[in-house]
């Protein structure tokens, strides 16, 4: 942490940047998952293809591990020392915190995991690597959700492009007829949020609009595959699915049912209810922002 007072702009600025960060790595394995699922429908030509795709993994894979992980997670400490006061940060310095503190869940149930065989020690090393294979789980489950949810959402409207406006996403989630079950649904919710994280980072801009930052963010690069982006897509669609989400079970915490924030993301109770799954996210860690102190 730069300097003794957490609360300086530069600190909020790093905050900032690490939210970045994570949005980008969602992203790379976004377009991952899209590259992996054409060729598993179009098949694999040649093994140095095969290499080209291996090697691209592991680099993300590398780069979440050590970068992210083991570089960047750790400067972050700071918040979780009890003494930090959520209520002295600007609502974006806490839209950033909160990214900060659901990835800081992920690696706590990601390690949690690697730890968890009887009976066996692991240097650090040796739990690094076995942390790859669980990061790679995680990844690779999240990739074939979405590809269903994609695959899902074609047979739903034929083909047609719709635009992901209140009214399509409303039907989807609530109405009787909806096709999608409840993960789909999650999962439909969970690409809302990371498409949303990827509208938040795409500039540092603070002077460039919203509708400039939907345009930058590459909507069709998430939901080409069966809608359009409606002008007012931000503004009503991203409070929908928040507000949705928090009556699904496991999505906000007891103690906060007051609280206008989710405690878990979408992708995170996705995770946790992945079929043989026997452990849970950690809780809460850090106070809303919204709690009196």
């Amino acid at each position: 942490m730069s300097g003794d007072n957490p609360y300086s702009s530069q600190n909020a600025r790093k905050r900032m940047r690490m939210r970045a960060e994570i949005a980008h790595i969602d992203r790379r394995w976004h377009d991952f998952g899209q590259v992996l699922a054409r060729y598993k429908s179009h098949g694999i030509d040649t093994a140095l293809e095969l290499k080209r795709i291996e090697d691209e993994e592991t680099e993300i894979l590398e780069a979440e591990i050590y970068d992210l992980m083991k570089r960047d997670l750790p400067r972050f400490d700071y918040l979780w020392n009890g003494s930090f006061e959520r209520h002295r940060c600007s609502p974006e310095d806490n839209g950033a915190i909160e990214v900060i503190e659901q990835y800081m869940r992920v690696w706590m149930y990601l390690e949690l995991e690697a730890r968890s065989i009887p009976g066996r020690w692991y240097t650090e090393k040796q739990l690094t690597r076995r942390l790859l294979y669980m990061l790679q789980d995680y990844r690779h489950r999240q990739i074939a959700s979405t590809t269903l949810l994609y695959d899902d959402l074609r047979t739903v409207f034929g083909g047609y492009l719709q635009p992901l406006n209140r009214d399509v996403v409303s039907w989807l989630l609530t109405n009787p007829a909806s096709p999608l079950t409840l993960h789909r649904k999650m999962r439909l919710v969970s690409e809302i949020e990371r498409f949303y994280e990827r509208v938040m980072t795409i500039s540092n801009d603070p002077a460039v609009p919203m509708e400039a930052r939907y345009r930058m963010a590459n909507f069709s690069a998430f939901f080409g595959v069966a809608f359009i982006l409606p002008p007012e897509y931000g503004f009503d669609v991203v409070p929908l699915v928040r507000m949705w989400a928090r009556t699904v079970e496991g999505m906000v915490d007891a103690g906060e049912m007051n609280s206008m924030r989710l405690s878990m993301s979408a992708t995170m109770w996705l995770h946790e209810r992945r079929p043989g799954s026997n452990s849970k996210m950690a809780g809460r860690i850090l106070p809303p922002p919204e709690m009196s102190y």
